[in-house]
């Protein structure tokens, strides 16, 4: 999204040049950012239109021709273009309220969310200050942990950064050409864009394919959008040639098509490249016609309500994701209180912030005589008092209706003997070789022994709690992973001693092999493995967003993961371990090159074949499934909040995979292990367990948790008959 550029009325002329003759305001322009703001406002909050997110690529189009125009326009008026004029000009535009809305909404972090919270945000929003949030977001975004952490209030800066980094080097390209060819301008910029845009096409189509995360925030891909409407700058003289007929047509085509867009495009389309092709031409349609004189621009665009919202549209994109995730964090569902924030922010930022910082000067001296007063001050004034009227309604509101509303209850946990954890929703039910059935809801597992009883008992009395205990470490702080995470890194590998663990001449090896799940789960076993008369070698080949199957997920490691796969099925072959533990994620993989995640079959299919690899060298093999997902600490936890906001339950993908897997491992007479038996009641789940936050995100336990789960896990194992667990403490 990109800032409320200045249209080619209201542009202030270049320090020193000769006044410029007035330009008709391009009331078409403001209706575009109307309708641009509001598709991504409405699609962030409410989830509709699906498309709505091509509004980034609108501001990217008219971005382009506008910055191009003044440029041209200032060298054909002048002979020159002012660099410290122009970087002035955007600093002025754009620094004061992002910088406002970077520390309030900092503030509304620490004052309502966690610490974990308020630290995630401070590194966001340090990237989004020096505009660099879109290279930072493609890093999050191919990050396997870091995609299950909450969404960050700054993400929205991603498109602010592509855009601030081409007005870096644009505005130099534009100077370097009119240093080679001041008569012909227009044309080699023409040559010069189309070059540009050509190339930026192809990398985006190629990048969308082979990565789509990192080629939806980048640069170099998005930076043919920005050409786009750069190239209908200098071309502008061809399309006012046009009839006025052609102009209305285009105008309205164009307008048609943005809007069609915004209804039918979603994130499962190729884009940026191809499609993002549909709503840039769209727009340089509209910005094409507008251009030919006499031509009739849609009233749609025209209209004061459009032009209003067009002039506040770079307050109102700034404003809305802050307010949009701290007040869901805070009051999730409260839809309208988003939108009313969100204007009213807008409204007062635009007139107190944002409007005021564009007509200073920005000198540090008055000249004498000169009035310190803004004109138009007091309409500014007025203005902001309605949206900060709007603000204090919502506030009341907000604050009436929490004193009103009753504290959230606990689940009621069933009663009666010491089944499953899971109880009705156990996924399926153990035969004679400790395997799962088909049913997921079939019925519930062994009897619980010492240890499995004490952890479900602390299970039912975290879900029945109503306010937070004193954990350990804090729910509010940054909760830890294992301590062994880095037997996961498939990059920097840590040596094989340093990822066995127990007596080196124990009777029973075992070999654990998965993803990150896995890698976060590593520390129950290390506990099993180094308590006082184990006789179990536990052997980590764990790798981060690297299932123990024959699939290749979409990452930036995939070549990666692809060479430790290898690597591990060569350890297996040559350790013969008595026992190999599977786990990986149940959540939905990305398959590569396939631009969709694999299905509940694939799945199946690739841990089958290597199943089939290992089942020489393996003497046992038994099935841990993952945690099921839930909600993450970091996002739920609020201080003054109450542990039930936390609570999930089981359902989704989880349970579709639980059933496949399960079935799988009984027709192989291999051992399934329910998570669930382990972290929830009745399919509910608690956030904290004892004094320990059961996982760190949505998808992987906390090391504390690992190690306080470990003997219970050691008495499911040998419940199933696994070999080495019988002793296990």
């Amino acid at each position: 999204m990109v800032q409320n550029i200045d249209t080619p009325s209201t542009s202030p002329s270049t320090p020193g040049a000769a006044p410029r003759a007035p330009r008709r305001r391009r009331r078409d322009i403001q209706g575009l950012r109307a309708l641009a703001v509001a598709a991504v406002v409405v699609e962030h909050v409410s989830g509709w239109p699906r498309g709505g997110f091509v509004g980034v690529d609108v501001f990217f189009v008219l971005s382009g021709f506008l910055i191009t125009g003044l440029l041209v326009r200032e060298h054909e008026r002048t002979g020159r273009i002012s660099m410290r004029g122009f970087y002035r000009r955007r600093v002025k535009r754009l620094l004061p309220s992002a910088l406002v809305v970077l520390v309030v909404t900092l503030g509304a972090v620490a004052a309502l969310l966690s610490t974990s919270r308020l630290l995630s945000s401070a590194v966001d929003a340090a990237w989004s200050a020096v505009f660099a949030a879109n290279w930072h977001e493609a890093a999050q975004g191919t990050d396997y942990f870091a995609a299950d952490g909450p969404v960050s209030p700054f993400r929205h800066f991603w498109s602010l950064s592509v855009e601030e980094q081409f007005y870096v080097v644009w505005p130099l390209v534009v100077l370097l050409v009119a240093a080679v060819s001041t008569r012909r301008l227009r044309g080699v910029l023409a040559v010069t864009l189309t070059v540009l845009c050509l190339g930026s096409f192809a990398w985006a189509v190629v990048q969308t394919a082979e990565a789509p995360v990192t080629a939806y925030y980048s640069t170099l891909t998005r930076a043919w959008e920005l050409g786009a409407g750069a190239l209908l700058a200098v071309t502008i003289g061809i399309w006012r040639a046009a009839p006025p007929a052609v102009g209305t047509i285009l105008s309205w085509l164009g307008l048609v098509v943005v809007v069609a867009s915004m209804l039918v495009i979603d994130e499962g389309w190729g884009f940026p490249g191809p499609w993002a092709v549909v709503p840039v031409l769209a727009t340089a349609a509209v910005l094409a016609g507008g251009s030919v004189p006499g031509a009739r621009s849609p009233v749609v665009l025209t209209n004061r309500v459009s032009g209003y919202l067009g002039d506040i549209s770079y307050s109102l994109y700034l404003w809305h994701f802050p307010a949009l995730v701290v007040i869901q964090a805070v009051a999730p569902g409260a839809i309208v209180a988003v939108y009313v924030a969100s204007v009213g922010l807008a409204v007062v930022g635009h007139h107190l912030v944002e409007k005021p910082a564009m007509t200073s000067s920005w000198r540090l001296r008055r000249s004498r005589g000169e009035r310190s007063r803004t004109p138009g001050r007091g309409r500014e004034q007025r203005f902001a008092a309605v949206g900060a009227l709007a603000l204090v309604a919502t506030a009341a509101v907000a604050l009436a209706a929490d004193n009103v509303r009753p504290l959230p209850a606990p689940p009621v946990i069933a009663s009666g003997g010491q089944g499953s954890a899971a109880g009705g929703a156990q996924a399926g039910g153990e035969g004679p070789s400790g395997g799962a059935g088909d049913d997921v809801g079939a019925s519930s597992g062994p009897a619980l022994g010492p240890a499995g009883t004490a952890l479900r008992e602390r299970i039912v009395t975290a879900l029945g709690a109503t306010t937070w205990p004193e954990l350990d470490p804090p729910a509010d702080g940054v909760v830890p992973g294992g301590a062994h995470l880095p037997c996961g890194d498939i990059e920097e590998l840590a040596p094989a001693d340093q990822c066995a663990f127990g007596p080196s001449d124990a009777g029973t090896t075992v070999v654990l092999a998965g993803d990150s799940t896995a890698a976060h789960q590593l520390d129950s076993l290390v506990t099993l493995a180094e308590a006082p008369g184990s006789d179990l070698r536990v052997v980590a080949r764990v790798g981060f967003a690297c299932s123990f199957v024959d699939l290749a997920w979409d990452t930036d490691d995939t070549e990666a993961c692809a060479a430790y796969r290898a690597a591990t099925l060569e350890t297996i072959e040559a350790l013969r371990p008595d026992v190999l533990v599977v786990q990986n994620t149940y959540e939905p993989m990305p398959l590569a090159g396939e631009g969709r995640d694999a299905t509940v079959g694939e799945l199946v299919g690739g841990l089958e074949r290597y199943l089939d690899l290992v089942e020489a060298s393996a003497g046992q093999v038994v099935h841990l499934s993952p945690p099921p997902p839930g909600a993450s600490i970091r996002e739920c936890y609020r201080p003054g909040g109450s542990p039930v906001d936390c609570l999930t339950r089981v359902g989704g993908p989880w349970l579709e995979r639980a059933a496949a897997i399960g079935a799988l491992a009984e027709a192989r007479e291999q051992p399934w292990i329910d998570a669930r038996d382990l972290t929830c009641v009745d399919g509910v789940c608690p956030a904290f367990v004892g004094d320990s936050v059961v996982k760190i995100d949505y998808v992987h336990y906390s090391g504390p948790f690992a190690v306080d789960m470990a003997p219970a896990l050691g008495e499911r194992l040998a419940a199933a008959g696994v070999r080495g667990f019988g002793d296990a403490p």
